[in-house]
């Protein structure tokens, strides 16, 4: 019988020749050899914090690098705007990570009643759900559908797409589910595709706006990357890239800062905006950070504070899990509307339940300092 030769490095196995389906006539010191390789890939305990190996080329020599994981912040940073939140008992069990935004006297809330998909329904003004508002769309293979009307009355949802791309290549796409030149009423429209492949890399968590008659995308809020979107028809758009600014974060964590909600204008004409940073800490458990910063009303629309504090942090994330327990300890805001001086901050608690958190401008704002 001819067996296979198995090669093992620091970063792969294979096998030389065809692969077999099942490993067989492998030595007992081949097992413990493979057994210790496992091992030492796990996290280690140094001066009893966690700390990962980072890998390297198997033709380099000496010993793997070891990389200390942050810990928690100090708690100063680590805060909450004062306000109330609000559980919206949505009739998906699970349901997380809606989108809000203003109709009239009332609200509309999209959501995702699970990993795959999208519901919405209407609020009035107590943020109670109004009886037979309820809608599912047949859109699949998407995530935080955060909302935008158009100067001519029609309702975008923007939101990151895999259908038919992977994964890897996931997009921003829109479809638009609501033409308030026909009927009040959720529509079911054909997605169009907001990000172009030419773009490169895996696109998530555009956040629109409006400024005056024209509706404008954040790509990325370090560097604030601003793209113009044009809605043709009700199955049909174009984005075009417009602006990038560079500036310097205060931010607690140097990581890269996620979008959130859609940004909403103040009285001064300055725009409101979040982003987040997801930090994994010990062997799987990630933290989800929220904070917000201000840019200007006008072109290029340069961002000019910036928190060094959250308004929303991990561990206010307070839900069971329904899924992803011990991998993730997160709020994850995707829609804002501003009334005066109230403002509406819809989220998703741990991936397991719809919320809405009611503050003030003024809260959000104390939590910003000028940047450069």
């Amino acid at each position: 019988m001819q067996f296979k030769r198995l090669i093992v490095n620091e970063n792969h196995r294979n096998f030389s020749g065809a692969t077999p389906p099942i490993l067989r006539g492998i030595t007992p010191q081949q097992i413990k050899s493979i057994t210790e390789k496992r091992k030492n890939r796990n996290y280690t305990v140094s001066e009893n914090k966690m700390a990962r190996r980072v890998k390297r080329p198997s033709s380099q020599p000496g010993p793997r690098q070891i990389i200390p994981i942050p810990d928690r912040p100090d708690d100063k940073y680590l805060t909450t705007v004062k306000g109330e939140i609000k559980r919206i008992p949505v009739p998906e069990k699970g349901s997380f990570n809606a989108g809000l935004i203003a109709f009239d006297d009332k609200y509309i809330m999209t959501y995702r009643p699970n990993e795959y998909a999208f519901s919405a329904c209407i609020l009035n003004k107590n943020l109670d759900i109004i009886k037979d508002s309820h809608y599912q769309f047949d859109i699949t293979n998407c995530a935080d559908p955060r909302l935008v009307w158009t100067p001519d009355n029609r309702l975008v949802m923007v939101y990151s797409s895999t259908e038919e791309v992977g994964a890897r290549n996931e997009c921003i796409r829109g479809c638009v589910i609501m033409d308030r030149n026909h009927a009040d009423k959720f529509v079911r429209m054909k997605p169009f595709n907001i990000s172009l492949p030419t773009i490169g890399g895996r696109q998530k968590n555009w956040m629109p706006f409006r400024h005056e008659d024209k509706i404008y995308l954040i790509s990325s809020v370090c560097p604030h990357a601003i793209f113009e979107m044009k809605v043709l028809s009700n199955i049909n758009a174009v984005c075009q890239k417009r602006w990038e600014t560079s500036w310097h974060n205060p931010w607690f964590y140097k990581e890269f800062l996620r979008g959130n909600t859609n940004a909403v204008q103040l009285d001064d004409g300055n725009y409101l905006g979040t982003f987040h940073t997801a930090v994994r800490l010990g062997p799987s458990m990630h933290y989800y950070d929220n904070g917000c910063y201000v840019f200007e009303g006008n072109p290029p629309f340069n961002v000019i504070k910036c928190s060094n504090r959250t308004y929303l942090k991990a561990e206010d994330a307070v839900e069971p899990h329904v899924r992803k327990r011990n991998l993730i300890t997160v709020c994850f805001p995707v829609g804002m509307v501003r009334d005066e001086e109230k403002l509406l901050i819809s989220y998703g608690d741990n991936d397991s339940a719809v919320k809405i958190l009611t503050t003030t401008v003024e809260e959000m704002l104390n939590l910003t300092v000028d940047v450069y």
